[in-house]
């Protein structure tokens, strides 16, 4: 069975979300600054962008940080996962990760392996890793360059939404 390295650079959505909401306001306060700027602003950073163009900006600026997010909820996961597999933890669910681990190898999937055996073996999760699942289309849309027309859970996500449910299935798993 492979043994896993930990980085310790994994962030917290908690991080995230809180850089989210300073830079949002201040890349915001700074757009309402150059709108109502009686004098030239020092270094515009939206001069000449029309409202499409501004829009466009904080859109990515959202993607980004549902990227982020769910990455973050991800390696919470799979930390979770390989601490269970590498500390030879006794409980029922660490043995069935330990089974997983042996047959997938490296290979070990978030969703087919590690989400279902929590819902196989806590289903009041289902619900959560579920949502959460949903939310994982959109991080492969994103993540591998948004090539395609994404068939999502949702019509839309913002980014309290994602926030919203990596929160939720990471409380309902016991890792936050």
């Amino acid at each position: 069975m492979i043994r896993v390295s930990f980085s310790g650079a994994e962030k917290s959505i908690d991080a995230i979300w809180l850089w989210h909401t300073k830079a949002s306001s201040a890349l915001r306060e700074r757009l309402l600054e150059e709108q109502v700027a009686v004098v030239p602003v020092a270094r515009p950073v939206f001069l000449g962008m029309s409202l499409e163009d501004i829009t466009e900006f904080f859109l990515e600026l959202d993607y980004l940080v549902m990227l982020d997010l769910l990455s973050a909820a991800e390696a919470t996961i799979r930390v979770d996962f390989w601490t269970r597999v590498q500390d030879r933890e006794k409980d029922v669910l660490s043995r069935a990760f330990r089974e997983i681990a042996k047959q997938q190898d490296e290979r070990v999937s978030l969703e087919e392996h590690i989400l279902d055996a929590w819902v196989q073996h806590k289903p009041e999760v289902k619900a959560s890793t579920g949502d959460f699942k949903g939310a994982l289309k959109l991080r492969n849309w994103l993540a591998h360059g948004r090539y395609w027309t994404p068939k999502l859970a949702r019509k839309s996500y913002s980014p309290l939404d994602v926030f919203d449910i990596c929160e939720q299935v990471l409380v309902e798993l016991s890792l936050k």
